[in-house]
């Protein structure tokens, strides 16, 4: 039997608290709740989303860098943040509220448009953006929560600019004239 020394364990990967930023996550389940707090003092039931982080929000990258806590720690694979949705609170006015841009965003959507959706099951592996703030809990530590929420925009190929010149050559054929400036030779510039 051998047991490792001090200098050949490696660094432990923690579930964390990922740092305040920008995520891009996938929704990975939902589960209702009858939590009774002073938002729900009748214990009304909610929605419990699970998300998953996947990457920063402005990283596009195939192969996304590893998201790290806010300690220098790389976060485990297994981390999740939650989302508490309210169905009670859907409204558009005076601002709107955190639950409908969380519908919206999952299911790509305007948030003051008309939703509609079958079931909270059509949301789970939908891929959103959320803010992240770090909330200091006196009994509990620090922990993540999702306090901002907006849809995953795909970028679209733009087809590449062809020059003026290309263009030129396009339309016009033989009868454009190379210049200088496009031949890379300043020998012809009458100045």
């Amino acid at each position: 039997m051998r047991i490792p020394g001090e200098d050949e364990y490696v660094a432990p990967v923690g579930f964390g608290v990922l740092e305040e930023d920008e995520y891009r996550v996938r929704i990975e389940s939902w589960k209702p709740v009858n939590r009774v707090n002073q938002y729900n003092p009748n214990g009304e039931e909610t929605i419990d989303f699970t998300l998953r982080p996947l990457a920063y929000a402005d990283d596009d990258s195939e192969n996304p860098e590893p998201l790290v806590g806010q300690d220098g720690i790389p976060i485990s694979p297994e981390k999740n943040l939650m989302f508490f949705y309210d169905p009670r609170h859907l409204g558009t006015k005076p601002v709107v509220s955190r639950s409908r841009k969380f519908l919206a965003a999952a299911l790509g959507v305007p948030a003051t448009s008309p939703i509609e959706f079958d079931g909270y099951d059509d949301l789970v592996g939908k891929e959103i953006l959320v803010g992240v703030t770090i909330k200091t809990d006196p009994t509990k530590g620090k922990k993540n929560v999702v306090n901002e929420v907006r849809p995953v925009r795909n970028k679209r190929q733009r087809p590449a600019r062809q020059s003026v010149a290309q263009a030129a050559k396009e339309a016009f054929g033989e009868d454009v004239i190379d210049t200088p400036a496009e031949t890379g030779s300043d020998d012809d510039l009458p100045f």
